[in-house]
């Protein structure tokens, strides 16, 4: 069996490549805390350009996961989930 990786014409040669990438926005996943102020609740939407994968908490409920394939690429925020002042949010990616 050949244990050598695929050359440039394989198949897999781009997902391989895809996958020995780094996140864009440090170079490494991580957890990352901020904080979300509102004036009031209302229903949003959190997008996460840049970020290639990983999940979202606001205020200690898993909102979900993004990755930046789809399908999940923005997040539906319901307004029940914040409230008014500040939200804390944290990812994971």
């Amino acid at each position: 069996m050949d244990r050598r990786p695929p050359g440039p014409g394989h198949r897999l040669a781009g997902a391989l490549r895809d996958a020995a990438r780094p996140a864009r926005h440090t170079g490494q996943g991580g957890v990352r805390h901020g904080r979300l102020h509102r004036r009031r609740t209302a229903d949003t939407f959190l997008a996460f350009p840049g970020f290639r994968k990983g999940f979202v908490w606001i205020n200690g409920f898993l909102l979900g996961r993004y990755w930046n394939v789809g399908p999940q690429i923005a997040l539906c925020l319901p307004a029940p989930l914040t409230t008014a002042g500040d939200n804390t949010l944290t990812l994971l990616g």
